[in-house]
């Protein structure tokens, strides 16, 4: 349905929808991961501008938060840390919303075990 949706719009058009935020500054990205609609979000990352890819996965809404912080799956997570490059991802994992929260602290807090075990893994291979 949403493959449709973009589908039918202009290249401009779709990179516009791809990257607006809503009033919070949460994009596509971020309600697709808060959601756990992989295959959603997996659909933004592939319809974004191949330049644009990191900076579609490394967006930051009003709160400071990343499509990442809000991942509630194992399988959201690592798509989109394998969605970055090698430095994104390194600095991804770093990043500390405006309460100080690491995406693999929001995993913890709200109870994604397998969510913080992908993250913390990730940081094994960056480094």
């Amino acid at each position: 349905m949403v493959y449709t949706l973009l589908d039918g719009l202009t290249h401009k058009t779709r990179q516009n929808i791809i990257k607006h935020g809503d009033r919070m500054g949460r994009t596509a990205l971020h309600t697709a991961s808060l959601e756990d609609k992989v295959e959603v979000a997996d659909l933004v990352i592939r319809s974004a501008d191949t330049e644009d890819g990191d900076s579609v996965i490394y967006c930051i809404d009003d709160d400071g938060n990343t499509p990442l912080d809000g991942a509630k799956s194992s399988d959201m997570a690592q798509m989109l840390l394998d969605g970055l490059t090698v430095k994104r991802r390194q600095r991804h994992i770093k990043h500390r919303g405006r309460r100080g929260q690491t995406a693999a602290s929001e995993a913890l807090r709200g109870g994604g075990r397998h969510v913080f075990i992908t993250i913390w893994q990730q940081c094994d291979e960056s480094t």
